[in-house]
């Protein structure tokens, strides 16, 4: 019987950026390494301009689309189609 024990991320593709945990992330540079769908949205909505090793250094901040959708969709229920 063999044993692969795999230590790290190996292989996980996390996502680079500080205190981030998600993984298996599709978006990919040589240069910055993994970066999850949440935090490539939120570099893309920082702009062109933004200092991409700062905000690789910078924590993730929460999903205020994703919450506002949800809070919303607790009132207004969407009408179901026909």
């Amino acid at each position: 019987m063999i044993i692969i024990v795999i230590k790290g991320n190996m292989g996980v593709l996390t996502c680079a950026r500080k205190n981030c945990g998600n993984i298996m992330c599709d978006n990919y540079s040589h240069e910055y390494g993994y970066l999850c769908d949440s935090c490539f949205d939120e570099l893309v909505d920082s702009g062109m301009y933004i200092n991409i090793e700062d905000f690789m250094a910078s924590m993730p901040q929460p999903d205020k689309k994703r919450a506002a959708i949800d809070y919303f969709r607790g009132i207004f229920e969407k009408r179901e189609q026909y």
